[in-house]
């Protein structure tokens, strides 16, 4: 059974620095995966290009508005500077990377949950990613 409410103190962060017509269905599947979680993290950080800002601000992200936090990145918007970015401003203990042309499964921060209250010395976790094609073909684990 699904418990949505359930504090986590997990923070998914997906950055974004570029929404056309093909990456904002993207996009908007990477939120669906968040929302669709067993257990949902606490709080979901995206970080937006200063360009692409006003599109995030009129994004509906339904039920999960309340966990949203927009950052606008108003410096260099390469990969590795926007997930710093979105580090920085995390205030949960943990934190995931979701990149914003990926989905998690639906049981990603349940597991997550479970493992990190049995495995109190470990500091991370890691996913096995299906790798898929743009029509959804399995195309290997990483």
């Amino acid at each position: 059974m699904a418990n949505k409410t359930k504090k986590t103190d997990i923070s998914v962060i997906i950055p974004v620095h570029d929404l056309t017509e093909v990456t904002e269905k993207l996009f908007a599947n990477a939120v669906q995966s968040v929302a669709d979680q067993f257990i949902r993290p606490d709080k979901l950080i995206i970080v937006a290009a200063s360009y692409i800002k006003k599109k995030i601000d009129a994004f509906d992200f339904g039920e999960l508005k309340n966990m949203v936090t927009i950052i606008e990145n108003k410096g260099d918007t390469d990969f590795s500077s926007q997930l710093n970015l979105g580090v920085s401003k995390v205030k949960t203990t943990w934190f995931t990377l979701l990149e914003y042309d990926d989905e998690f499964s639906k049981i990603w921060v349940k597991n997550v949950t479970e493992y990190k209250a049995i495995y109190t010395d470990v500091d991370m976790f890691l996913p096995i990613i299906v790798d898929v094609d743009e029509t959804g073909a399995f195309l290997g684990l990483s």
